[in-house]
């Protein structure tokens, strides 16, 4: 009697010595997502130089390929840029046999819409103050916690990020919202000038370079200077105003309010595929740049400092392989230094990662668990090659939902292929008896889900319908939140006084300084609720 062993096939080894870069283009956003964009700029640069090393264009797919020739522990930059959205620039500590599938995404820019002296837009959180005459910009800001498109290693820790293309000049200034969720990694970069002022940077896609900006006040949503008492009140989420940076209008440029900068060590070690060294493999982590592994199978990443295990992800020849739990570094330090050295890991051709087919069924909510109906829910995970999404869901893409609005009760399902990480996003417009709201959500998944997803649209402007009632020397307003600011003008809508404090007014508000007839007072609510999303409303009342 004979036995007959499956025998798992060896793992494939890099066939070049060049660097190998391939994937595919996809559009970001809500309308376009998930689509393969063509005619895409891609573009491989050395990351100290900028020169370009290799660069070609996506093709009708979606798809790329690119080749260079670099050295061991050579930095290199990919950058992808298309008109009409913002670019995405990613840096790999290169090394030659190194094959890398990386598919990028593309978020789409937003026109500011110039009345008077503002330039903005719906959804976005940059608005153009002050602008020249006949100016115009295209903007993108991102929820970082879901979506940077920048992998780029810097010391500070950005907090809030934009793009911002202008055009008709560079004058004025770029007012950028940190979003609430951040409050609490604001730091003043000054501390004693009486003001809150916030390290920014700047970072330039064809140099690919992050630059340290000048220090920003931070202000109010209505335009009033914070001062440094409010800080605390600030990082606690319980300031009325909102938190406002005012940075310098940069050209085709990304602009970002960092926090406190987090510390980085770097780990060292030894990759072995099926026990020989794999030379050209791939490691890289959410917070790590990746990095490629020479010719004896040693690799350094430089990451953050921490006690947990992080998850590294590794490809060769670019081909995905097993995700490792891999220890932390725990003092500071840099590549060629000193690094913690965890030995040798592993991989193995049984070890090989696929995608999968995954159904999210899912409920959009709001901040008060009620249903959002009609919203607007989408899902990708741009890790997937245009190939495999073609495998799973056909040539004409029937099998598979990366879009759908929610239904009355909320519901909604997508069907979307999944490698290592798959965001599924949500935004509404809301129409209540209070005014009307524009609402994000989104989470993201490594794992097909095996319950119901729920989203719940936690970040977004609510602008408020307010009505002021003046009684005697009475002031109150409805709805009842915190207002930033209270202003008296007289018949001729010039400024008598003011009334800001950092910690916000409510109602009833007594007014101390008599009124003359035709007096108004203007109520400006703006601030963060206690369910993390920023109001604004303005309303008035007339002395008669």
């Amino acid at each position: 009697m004979s036995m007959i062993t499956a025998c798992v096939p060896p793992i494939r080894r890099p066939e070049s010595s060049q660097l190998v870069v391939t994937g595919t283009v996809f559009a970001g956003g809500f309308s376009q997502r998930a689509q393969p964009l063509s005619d895409a700029t891609v573009a491989l640069r050395d990351a100290n130089s900028g020169a370009t090393l290799a660069s070609g264009t996506s093709s009708a797919a979606g798809g790329y390929r690119l080749a260079a020739t670099v050295t061991t522990n050579s930095r290199v930059v990919l950058a992808v840029d298309k008109q009409g959205f913002a670019p995405t620039v990613k840096a790999l500590v290169a090394a030659p046999y190194v094959e890398l599938a990386q598919s990028l995404t593309l978020q789409p820019l937003s026109t500011l819409e110039c009345i008077d002296s503002r330039c903005s837009a719906p959804r976005v959180d940059v608005e153009w103050l002050q602008p020249p005459m006949n100016a115009g910009a295209e903007v993108a800001t991102f929820e970082l916690e879901l979506e940077n498109p920048l992998q780029v290693n810097f010391e500070g820790a950005p907090i809030a990020l934009a793009y911002v293309k202008p055009s008709g000049g560079t004058t004025g200034s770029l007012a950028m919202r940190i979003p609430a969720a951040a409050w609490s990694r604001i730091v003043d970069a000054a501390p004693g000038t009486g003001a809150i002022e916030v390290a920014t940077a700047t970072f330039d896609p064809l140099g690919a370079k992050w630059q340290v900006g000048p220090a920003a006040l931070l202000y109010t949503e209505s335009g009033v200077e914070l001062p440094e008492s409010a800080l605390s009140a600030l990082q606690r989420q319980e300031h009325a105003g909102g938190a406002v940076a005012r940075l310098p209008v940069s050209d085709g440029r990304f602009i970002a309010v960092t926090g406190a900068p987090r510390p980085r060590g770097c780990i060292t070690g030894v990759l072995l595929a099926d026990d020989k060294p794999a030379q050209g493999g791939v490691l890289a982590s959410t917070v790590s740049e990746p990095t490629g592994v020479d010719a004896t199978g040693g690799f350094c990443i430089p990451t953050e400092l921490g006690s947990d295990a992080q998850l590294v992800r590794t490809q060769y020849a670019g081909v995905p392989y097993a995700v490792l739990a891999l220890p932390s570094p725990t003092q500071a330090g840099s590549c060629g230094g000193t690094c913690r050295d965890i030995g040798s890991v592993t991989i193995k051709s049984d070890s090989l990662r696929t995608p999968r087919l995954c159904r999210f069924n899912g409920r959009v909510i709001d901040t008060l668990g009620a249903a959002v109906p009609n919203a607007e829910v989408v899902a990708i995970d741009d890790s997937v090659l245009g190939n495999n999404v073609t495998a799973f869901c056909g040539d004409s893409g029937t099998r598979c939902a990366f879009a759908a609005p929610s239904k009355e009760d909320g519901t909604f399902t997508l069907n979307v292929p999944l490698l290592n990480s798959a965001l599924v996003a949500a935004r509404a417009d809301l129409t209540t008896a209070a005014g009307d709201s524009q609402r994000t959500g989104g989470l993201r998944f490594t794992e097909c889900p095996t319950e119901v997803v729920t989203v719940k649209l936690q970040r977004g402007v609510d602008r408020l319908d307010v009505t002021a009632t003046l009684a005697g020397n009475v002031l109150t307003w409805t709805p009842p939140r915190a207002a930033a600011r209270i202003t008296a003008t007289n018949d001729l809508g010039e400024e008598k006084w003011n009334d800001a404090p950092p910690e916000g007014l409510t109602p009833p508000y007594t007014v101390t300084t008599p009124l003359a007839a035709g007096d108004t007072l203007l109520v400006e609510l703006d601030g963060v609720g206690r369910d993390g999303v920023q109001y604004v409303g303005v309303g008035s009342v007339t002395r008669p």
